[in-house]
């Protein structure tokens, strides 16, 4: 039974969301580094009006090389940043995505997700207190999700007209 609970928690930490991964980095400064860089970059690449490479990113924001591939792997993964090969080239250039639709859907799947494995954690938990936190917390993640689906439908009207 610890071993499913652990299991659960591992899992749950792995898909949380940015929002809670960001709380808990209020002490690592590795963290907070991490998501300024790739919150620099982010900025930067709205402001370009062509994909441009990792070497150009770097000199243009004074940054490292690997600070501005792995901002870029992350910007990446929330779906706020695309990646282009070059033909003939190992060369990879990025742009801002404007897939804000893919953005909040992959956020509705990590907050059902995470809802999902605090309920789990809810079961495996003994005590009444913690229980009911698990169980609040998975709520509060329900209605989260929900209010994304709200912005979704909105956003995708809006997109029609």
């Amino acid at each position: 039974m610890l071993k499913r609970f652990r299991y659960h928690w591992a899992v749950f930490f792995s898909v949380i969301g940015p929002g809670f991964i960001t709380a808990v980095v209020d002490n690592d400064a590795g963290g907070i580094y991490t998501y300024s860089q790739a919150g620099a970059k982010y900025g930067y690449l709205l402001l370009c009006s062509e994909p441009v490479s990792l070497d150009r990113m770097a000199a243009d924001l004074e940054m490292s090389k690997s600070s501005a591939s792995v901002a870029a792997r992350l910007l990446e993964m929330y779906t706020l940043a695309r990646r282009h090969g070059q033909r003939g080239s190992r060369r990879v250039l990025y742009e801002a995505s404007d897939n804000y639709e893919g953005m909040l859907a992959a956020q509705n799947r990590m907050l059902e997700l995470g809802a999902e494995l605090l309920r789990a954690g809810a079961r495996d938990v003994a005590s009444g207190r913690a229980r009911d936190r698990l169980e609040e917390m998975a709520e509060f993640y329900v209605v989260s999700r929900e209010a994304m689906e709200l912005v979704l439908r909105r956003w995708r009207a809006r997109k029609r007209t």
